[in-house]
């Protein structure tokens, strides 16, 4: 299937992010898609659970890769998003799902009914090979962060593998900012292991103590195979943008 076909409408994509060019907003999915395959050796026969999907930025460029066994669900907290999903995505293939969760977060669902903490992923026990989050947990507190991570282990079979954008604060990060070469000025202390972009809404783009991040995921038992850093921290670099944590059950 030619799957330039499902690239929504700008009003649609441009929820995501700065999106009004159709040709920028398709390379980045087909990028970001092609190496989370590559990343996490991801087989067409298995089931991927992409958390924050969006308007399916990455879940069309798995159109044509997944066979009839494998499956992809998207999960997000914007309706009108998951609704662009099944009636332009499922609608086409049934193995791909969109499902709700009424996750508030202060940026960007400032309606929902659910503390991050309180929220299970409607996804059955260990019965999903691949997660995927691409800036999510960049938008979300510590605390948050902890409890799905702790959702994510429960979702995941043993032996699945897991990949999340973060921007990782240390050392490096600290002496950029402050000489002014990285390309997000994340200079707001929100506390003692957390920076943000906007010291009113927090939310808007998080920088964690990479030290703590790590121990969050020994914590909740997870492995991590791999830390990939990206280019927000420098304008002499070029590569993925947000750092990348590769982790397995």
């Amino acid at each position: 299937m030619e799957i330039k076909k499902l690239i929504p409408a700008p009003e649609i994509r441009n929820w995501t992010g700065p999106f009004d060019d159709k040709e920028y907003y398709f390379n980045l999915g087909k990028q970001q898609s092609e190496k989370i395959i590559q990343w996490l050796s991801v087989k067409p026969d298995q089931k991927i659970l992409d958390i924050g999907c969006g308007c399916g930025r990455i879940a069309i460029h798995f159109f044509n890769y997944l066979n009839k066994q494998g499956q992809y669900i998207g999960i997000d907290s914007n309706k009108k998003l998951l609704s662009y999903c099944a009636d332009n995505i499922s609608a086409i293939n049934n193995n791909f799902q969109f499902k709700f969760i009424d996750a508030y977060n202060g940026s960007y669902s400032r309606d929902g009914e659910l503390k991050c903490q309180d929220i299970i992923f409607p996804i059955e026990d260990e019965s999903v090979d691949i997660v995927i989050m691409w800036s999510v947990f960049t938008h979300m507190y510590l605390i948050d962060i902890d409890a799905y991570l702790k959702e994510i282990y429960r979702v995941l079979k043993k032996g699945g593998v897991f990949i999340s954008s973060f921007n990782l604060y240390n050392k490096f990060i600290s002496n950029q900012i402050k000489m002014e070469k990285a390309y997000l000025d994340i200079k707001y202390r929100i506390n003692e292991n957390s920076y943000s972009l906007n010291k009113e809404t927090p939310e808007k783009g998080f920088a964690h103590n990479e030290e703590i991040v790590k121990e969050l995921y020994w914590k909740n038992e997870f492995l991590i195979r791999e830390i990939k850093y990206g280019i927000w921290s420098s304008k002499e670099l070029v590569g993925e943008f947000h750092d990348c944590i590769i982790a397995q059950k």
